[in-house]
């Protein structure tokens, strides 16, 4: 399994987010978001922070499963391409092949990637109002 450190790095990286950016989203230093990225173990309320921030659970965050989500949470976007490739989808009543599903799994990450942009450019926005 995947240790803390390599956890945080991967969800900060995904969230496209400095150590600086995700120390100020926790209230954190940037300091203690290295020191934790470079093998140190947070406190039990740091950890539900990250948790809640990134929308894991803690287990998931310490390594201890490889479930991000708990059951009543949405799928990650790692979830959605596996249901998609796994998946039987009918378009206009005929299933679709490998490539049909590699062009919907696209323009799905297409899709997310544009959310994550705007919602990074709103959070942005609500900073600089306050």
């Amino acid at each position: 399994m995947v240790d803390f450190s390599a956890r945080l790095k991967e969800l900060r990286e995904e969230y496209g987010l400095t150590q600086k950016e995700l120390a100020g989203k926790i209230g954190a230093k940037r300091g203690t978001i290295a020191a934790w990225e470079a093998g140190r173990l947070p406190e039990r309320q740091a950890v539900e922070r990250l948790a809640d921030f990134f929308g894991a659970t803690t287990d998931y965050l310490l390594g201890r499963s490889d479930q991000r989500y708990r059951q009543d949470d949405a799928p990650s976007p790692a979830d959605i391409e596996k249901i998609l490739r796994e998946s039987h989808i009918m378009f206009d009543g005929a299933p679709l092949d490998g490539e049909d599903k590699e062009d919907v799994i696209e323009f799905v990450k297409i899709a997310l990637k544009a959310i994550k942009k705007r919602r990074k450019q709103q959070e942005k926005a609500t900073e600089q109002n306050r």
